[in-house]
């Protein structure tokens, strides 16, 4: 079946006149609040209309019937530079981010990776590969740069930082450091989102954090809280009220703290609640591996409340709001950003279907209308000769991230010629 998408997409590329930057996609499209049927248009870096559209002259006509149309994944949680790095097999788990952060056995399995990024070209190197392993799983904006550098321009959005929007700098702004050091003078003019590392823990010192966070006036609209393991219904409620949104990160919570955040509570109290995969040490290799860590706690713990048809929104509109970029990202409607991700239909239902997917059925990743990683066959009709082979768990793939010293082949050696305990892309 899935060579029926391939040869199908060919044969049309092939014999439709292609038009600059117009493209006619014809399939089922998840926006996520709905189920479509129909077809998009995208037009130069645009999404101008889903559903019932009339075709453009010229316009390159892409028909996918073997697979599923979804908006851009986001990942709201991220550390970009450290995902050059293994997972870190930790012993014991902890009561708080400030005790694995002294852990000797920490300190030493992350020292030859904080070495490597300290010198410019390690960070700006360690942030692409991260890039590429984003956007080989359908991830088409992330949150978790961390540096405004230009090399960090490049491929996936950074919320943070090089999102390609027209936003001022500091419209996405991060703190990891605990809450009682923050002293930054906030613009809410300029600022629409405070990424804010919180209660990262299960102790009563990271439950306070909150109260912390509170009496500096920072709990607002505004507020995007990631982790929250320490928070119970006392505390959602109280994020719920202020209009505060959360960002669950079970695989990394389970890892270092034994337990996940209480997000039937969160979800009960009112809290919209996006999923992240935090980073490689401790979270999941890639955003479709944390879905399915997240489907099985929620079956398991939390009596199901996360519904089939729930899960894409919280890797699309859900952390687009979080961040504030929901008028750009997050969704598939006219008007929005041409990021989109096309998955392998693994069942009927679209909702079902995308707790099923691994890698190799990412069959085409768009950001801004650029066909960046895809099926070979599917990328080779598009872009003839232009990108860059992988081999993705049997898969064959490509890559648009660009030739020579930019290409993925080089990168991977000049890494791992100073950092040999580089992770596998997939």
């Amino acid at each position: 079946m899935r060579w029926r998408l391939l040869l199908c997409l060919a044969g049309i590329v092939s014999q439709v006149a292609q038009a600059q930057g117009v493209y006619a996609f014809e399939g089922t499209f998840v926006t996520p609040d709905r189920v479509v049927k129909g077809t998009m248009v995208v037009t130069g870096d645009t999404i101008t209309c889903v559903g019932r559209c009339p075709v453009p002259a010229g316009a390159t006509r892409i028909k996918v019937d073997d697979g599923f149309i979804y908006p851009g994944f986001i990942d709201p949680h991220q550390h970009m530079a450290f995902n050059i790095s293994p997972l870190w097999k930790n012993t014991k788990t902890y009561a708080q981010r400030y005790a694995w952060q002294q852990d000797a056995d920490y300190l030493a399995f992350l020292a030859s990776n904080r070495k490597y990024i300290e010198t410019g070209q390690g960070w700006c190197d360690a942030v692409r590969f991260a890039e590429i392993r984003q956007l080989v799983s359908g991830v088409t904006t992330i949150q978790g740069t961390g540096r405004n550098w230009p090399c960090a321009k490049g491929l996936v959005r950074n919320a943070d930082g090089f999102h390609e929007l027209p936003l001022p700098e500091d419209y996405v702004l991060p703190f990891i450091p605990d809450v009682r050091t923050f002293s930054l003078n906030i613009d809410w003019n300029v600022t629409h989102a405070l990424a804010i590392h919180l209660g990262e823990g299960i102790d009563e010192y990271t439950r306070q954090e909150l109260d912390v966070l509170e009496a500096k006036g920072l709990l607002r609209e505004e507020t995007l809280i990631i982790h929250g393991t320490a928070f119970r219904t006392p505390e959602f409620q109280r994020m719920a009220k202020a209009g505060a949104k959360l960002v669950w990160s079970p695989a990394s919570n389970m890892a270092l703290y034994g337990k996940s955040m209480e997000v039937e509570e969160a979800i009960r109290a009112g809290v919209d609640v996006s999923l992240g995969v935090d980073w490689s040490p401790s979270g999941s290799h890639d955003l479709l591996a944390e879905l399915k860590v997240a489907d099985a706690v929620n079956r398991e713990k939390m009596h199901g409340i996360v519904k089939p048809n729930q899960w894409a929104a919280m890797i699309t509109s859900r952390p687009a709001r979080g961040l504030a970029l929901s008028q750009y990202v997050g969704s598939l409607a006219a008007g929005m950003k041409a990021d989109f991700t096309i998955l392998r239909r693994r069942a009927r239902n679209p909702h079902r279907s995308l707790l099923k997917n691994e890698l190799p059925d990412v069959q085409m990743v768009w950001v801004g209308g650029q066909l960046l990683y895809g099926d070979q066959d599917i990328v080779e009709s598009l872009k003839p000769g232009l990108c860059e082979a992988l081999t993705v768990k049997g898969a064959r793939k490509r890559l648009c991230a660009g030739a020579g010293e930019d290409s993925f082949v080089r990168l991977k050696a000049r890494i791992g010629a100073s950092y040999p305990s580089l992770i596998e892309l997939y």
